[in-house]
C-alpha cells in the first residue's frame, strides 16, 4: 500500500515483487488479487456524500447545457468510474478528433482514483480537451468502460490514431473498443518509464543520447534496427526485460 500511495502503478508494484520473489508462483498472489485488496481499502474511506454531490453537479449541468454528457458506474453503492465532456469538447472532437492522446499520469486525488484525460491538438498546435474520466483501477474492464463511454459521448465517431503509454490493459481495451485505430506509444511516457526501468543504464556515460535518437528520430525500420542493435551491443543490454518488451512494440 505504501508504494501505491507514492504514486507507483499496481502493475509496476506487482511486476517488481514478482521479480524479487522469482516468479508468479513464488509470489503467492496475482495482479487481480492486488487490485481487489486496493479497492477494498478504498471502499472503506470512500465518502458516498462526495459521489452524490458530484453526480448532482453533473445533473445540474446537463439541465442547463444542452450538449453536456456524463456517465458513471456504481458497484455496491461505490462510485467506481465516471466520465464527462461538455459541448465545446464535442465540437472540438468533431473537427480535430483524428488523434486522441489518453493520459493517465495524474493520480493525485483524495480517493487515489486514476484520472484519464482525452486530449487532442487543434490547428494552432495547442492541446485541447475532448473529455475526462476517473476509474478505480487499471484493469482491462475499467478502460473498456471508459473508452466505450467516451465513444458513446462522441456519437460513435472513432479516432484514426490513439496514443497512450505502454499499459497492457489499455492496449487490450483499445483493440476491443477502437479496433480500426492505429495505436501509438507516447515518447514522453517511454522516456519517463525508462527512468523507472533502466535507470542503471541511463546513468552510464552517453547512453541517453543514442537511446533518445532510436526512440524519437529513426524514420525507417532498417535505421531503427541498426541503432537499436548497436545500443544493445555497446551497453550489453540485449537481455533487459523492459527493453525487450519495448522492442516488441516498435511498430507502435
Amino acid at each position: 500500500m505504501l508504494m501505491k500511495e507514492s504514486g507507483t502503478k499496481v502493475s509496476d508494484v506487482h511486476r517488481m515483487l514478482q521479480k524479487q520473489a522469482g516468479g508468479v508462483s513464488a509470489l503467492g498472489f496475482t495482479k487481480r488479487d492486488a487490485y481487489n485488496v486496493l479497492e477494498s481499502e478504498r471502499s472503506k474511506t470512500f465518502d458516498g456524500t462526495d459521489s452524490n454531490t458530484l453526480i448532482g453537479i453533473f445533473k445540474k449541468r446537463a439541465e442547463v447545457e444542452c450538449d453536456f454528457f456524463f456517465d458513471f458506474e456504481l458497484v455496491d453503492g461505490i462510485l467506481t468510474c465516471f466520465f464527462w465532456r461538455d459541448g465545446q469538447m464535442r465540437s472540438d472532437y468533431e473537427r480535430f478528433g483524428v488523434l486522441v492522446v489518453h493520459d493517465t499520469t495524474y493520480r493525485t486525488n483524495k480517493y487515489d482514483m486514476i484520472c484519464g484525460s482525452f486530449i487532442g491538438m487543434n490547428h494552432h498546435c495547442k492541446n485541447i480537451m475532448f473529455g475526462c474520466g476517473f476509474i478505480l483501477n487499471e484493469s482491462v474492464e475499467s478502460f473498456v468502460w471508459l473508452f466505450q463511454t467516451f465513444l458513446k459521448s462522441m456519437g460513435g465517431k472513432h479516432p484514426i490514431s490513439f496514443m497512450t503509454d505502454q499499459s497492457f490493459s489499455m492496449a487490450t481495451a483499445i483493440k476491443s473498443v477502437f479496433p480500426g485505430a492505429r495505436h501509438r506509444l507516447c515518447t514522453w511516457h517511454i522516456d519517463e518509464n525508462s527512468k523507472k526501468h533502466i535507470m542503471h543504464l541511463r546513468k552510464k556515460i552517453n547512453f541517453v543520447s543514442p537511446f533518445d535518437y532510436v526512440v524519437k528520430r529513426c524514420d525507417i525500420v532498417a535505421e531503427f534496427d541498426f541503432y537499436w542493435n548497436e545500443l544493445n551491443t555497446v551497453y550489453e543490454c540485449s537481455d533487459n526485460t523492459w527493453l525487450k518488451r519495448l522492442y516488441s512494440h516498435k511498430e507502435k
